[in-house]
């Protein structure tokens, strides 16, 4: 149960203890009170960052137990939001006295994490995602023996996932279910004009899970998908080499 002080920490503890008690099923009216149907929760662009941070953290840490005399600062680069479109990415790891980079950029979605759903960015996203994905691929091209860019789809659903609390489990943060991570290497021979037209898409049902670049047209370019264990132990040992 949420232990927190705070006036929504007792918001949700009084309100879930509501829940438990009369074993409700009426979830939408007792909590989703900011529109969250309709996308109009003003907590995502928050816990997109929040994601991504951790993310970068937890490499970062698993770099460290491979080189313990380098520092966190040393390692870890996130630029302003401003620069981030210029960049193409919303996290660098890797040693800055060395060349070696694992760069991403970073989605979030609200959708169940333990269900089946398919995901690519909003419409007026899809220009950004372009963008982002055309320059982490020059940067790909330029170095693709020292640089590996990745795309990481975060999956939340805000804090309503409090509704369920007493009912069954959350996952939490380093979970599985909450990360899809999808290798973009396979798109560095595409030419500009098809990453220009295409779009990720990211698929989660009952045969499994699947990512690729839909581009008008052309068949699908498959990705390949990492686990969050892998991810961290295969990048953290490719930095550290």
């Amino acid at each position: 149960m949420h232990q927190g002080k705070s006036i929504l920490a007792k918001t949700i503890r009084e309100a879930a203890e509501e829940v438990h008690q009369h074993n409700s099923n009426d979830y939408d009216e007792v909590y989703h009170g900011c529109s969250y149907r309709s996308g109009g929760c003003q907590l995502a662009p928050a816990l997109e960052a929040l994601f991504a941070g951790i993310l970068a953290q937890m490499l970062t840490r698993r770099l460290l137990e491979k080189q313990d005399n380098w520092l966190e600062n040393e390692i870890l680069y996130a630029p302003s939001l401003r620069s981030e479109r210029r960049v193409g990415f919303d996290y660098s790891v890797g040693y800055f006295m060395g060349l070696k980079r694992v760069r991403w950029m970073h989605k979030h979605t609200s959708n169940w994490c333990d269900t089946h759903f398919k995901w690519k960015p909003y419409s007026n996203d899809r220009q950004r995602c372009r963008k982002h994905a055309d320059l982490l691929l020059k940067q790909f091209r330029i170095q693709n023996d020292k640089m590996r860019p990745f795309l990481v789809l975060s999956i939340c659903y805000c804090l309503h996932e409090y509704r369920r609390m007493g009912r069954a489990p959350v996952p939490a943060v380093d979970d599985e279910q909450r990360w899809v991570i999808a290798d973009l290497t396979p798109l560095a021979d595409l030419e500009d004009g098809h990453i220009a037209s295409g779009i990720f898409q990211y698929m989660r049902g009952a045969d499994g899970c699947s990512a690729s670049w839909m581009i008008p047209d052309i068949d699908p370019i498959p990705l390949p998908l990492v686990s969050l264990q892998d991810f961290l132990e295969i990048q953290s040992t490719f930095l550290s080499e």
